[in-house]
């Protein structure tokens, strides 16, 4: 049977299940910072998380912090990418706010390791060594990149991030990523990382129709979409 949860309780479940699922990583500053209490106050609501759901969490003593076991199941609410920023908004500790804009709409899906590498680099300032593919090439290409925003389009999600192979900032899909991602040192410093979502609110969206199979795939495949019939 499923407990049953105040709304108080409710809300700080949800931070949790949030935080673990788009971060990876959850510590008892996170929800300090969030709603403002104590350093025993929080641990005692991830403890009351762990006793409700023993399974789902565990301590993971080099990074500090609880990670996710494969028996996570979140309970409350959606998990989707806008409701862990809108969250972000309520706490600007949490990430830094100003590096998100997006649109709202339930087009988008995406998997929580393609945003995980992303976000720790633009909370963190770091250089992301990943894989990316285009819609000519079925391969990953290694790209060291340095994410500056995040941004959702009202289709997709786009990383705007300085490419290290164009030498110049470009806007990359983050579905096409492989999410794998690498950190390299040192961190690119001189950079203009002023916010740039006026440059980066609208995008083309590319069409299917009339494309090879091949590309077809592709292209719904990082739309999160069905390919266009033929015809």
């Amino acid at each position: 049977m499923t407990p049953q949860f105040d709304y108080i309780c409710q809300r700080r479940f949800h931070f949790i299940e949030l935080i673990v699922h788009w971060e990876g990583r959850l510590t008892t500053n996170h929800l300090q910072k969030h709603f403002a209490i104590s350093r025993s106050s929080a641990s005692n609501i991830i403890q009351d998380y762990v006793r409700f759901h023993p399974d789902f969490l565990r301590y993971n003593s080099s990074l500090k912090g609880y990670q996710a076991t494969e028996y996570f199941n979140p309970c409350l609410n959606e998990l989707d990418l806008s409701a862990y920023l809108k969250i972000a908004k309520q706490s600007e500790d949490t990430v830094s706010w100003q590096q998100f804009t997006w649109l709202n709409s339930p087009l988008a899906d995406i998997a929580p390791k393609k945003v995980r590498g992303v976000l720790q680099a633009l909370n963190s300032q770091l250089r992301v060594d990943v894989g990316y593919a285009s819609v000519s090439s079925p391969d990953f290409e290694a790209r060291i990149i340095s994410p500056h925003n995040l941004v959702f389009d009202g289709m997709r999600w786009h990383v705007r991030a300085y490419c290290e192979k164009n030498r110049d900032f470009r806007d990359f899909v983050l579905t096409r990523f492989n999410g794998e991602y690498e950190f390299v040192f040192p961190v690119l410093t001189g950079l203009n990382r002023t916010n740039t979502s006026h440059e980066s609110g609208c995008f083309c969206v590319p069409r299917t129709h009339g494309a090879e199979p091949i590309k077809q795939h592709r292209i719904s495949k990082w739309l999160v979409c069905s390919p266009y019939p033929r015809g």
